[in-house]
């Protein structure tokens, strides 16, 4: 019984690495985002997006899904729109599992 218990405490310590899928956002940086701002200017800002569509260049998308030590699941996207080269709109309403992070 003593041996079976001493296991059962190895395993709840088991380490389970972070899984991050997708962009990994600061929240920081995201803020520092204005509108009229051309794409050279946020890709050195928050990097290039994860999803690249064709048929919907005038928009970025920055998405993550992840897993944290604690099994935790965290998603949030942030959704940028270009008119042209100039950011004409920022979409932050899923990024709330990024700000409580």
């Amino acid at each position: 019984p003593l041996r079976r218990q001493r296991q059962m405490c190895i395993r709840d310590r088991t380490y389970k690495p972070s899984i991050s899928q997708g962009s990994v956002l600061n929240i920081e940086d995201v803020n520092k985002l204005r509108l009229g701002i051309n794409k050279t200017d946020v890709i050195n800002l928050i990097g290039s997006p994860s999803i690249s569509d064709p048929f919907h260049q005038y928009q970025w998308d920055y998405i993550n899904y992840s897993t944290n030590d604690r099994g935790e699941k965290i998603y949030y996207r942030l959704r940028l729109v270009f008119s042209g080269n100039i950011l004409s709109e920022i979409d932050k309403s899923e990024l709330e599992q990024l700000i409580n992070k």
